[in-house]
């Protein structure tokens, strides 16, 4: 069985913070209701929710992986834009402060 080995807070767009971990097998969850919720076989395709997402990006930023930053940013992007969010909310959620 899995173990998570490690676990990050990771603020979502309504300010509640979510659980994001990885496991000693590298497999990645949280805690939001989204990733709860979604269907075991598109875990197994490796979808991932908006918190795993920035996380990845994060860890990626910081190890200097900019390929890896640009691609999990553009399917934000995506994401953002199908749920309606306008240029200028995506582009402040987005921001590298």
């Amino acid at each position: 069985m899995a173990r998570w080995v490690d676990k990050w807070t990771v603020r979502g767009n309504s300010g509640v913070g979510h659980t994001v971990s990885v496991s000693d097998n590298g497999e990645w969850g949280c805690s939001c209701p989204a990733w709860k919720f979604k269907k075991r076989d598109a875990k197994a395709r490796g979808e991932m929710c908006h918190h795993i997402m920035q996380k990845k990006a994060e860890i990626n930023w910081i190890d200097g992986d900019m390929g890896a930053v640009m691609r999990l940013k553009a399917q934000l992007i995506e994401r953002y834009k199908e749920q309606g969010k306008s240029e200028e909310w995506i582009v402040g959620k987005l921001a590298v402060t």
